[in-house]
């Protein structure tokens, strides 16, 4: 993938936004752990 607009970017988010492992709609990312990449 090479920008946002590739079309692979949206056949992805279909696939796994509703995934078992994605957080909750609008919940919080407090309380992780390690530091960003790039930070």
């Amino acid at each position: 993938m090479q920008t946002a607009a590739d079309p692979e970017l949206k056949a992805f988010i279909a696939k796994y936004a509703d995934g078992s492992k994605a957080p909750e709609p609008r919940g919080e990312c407090t309380g992780g752990i390690g530091t960003p990449q790039g930070r």
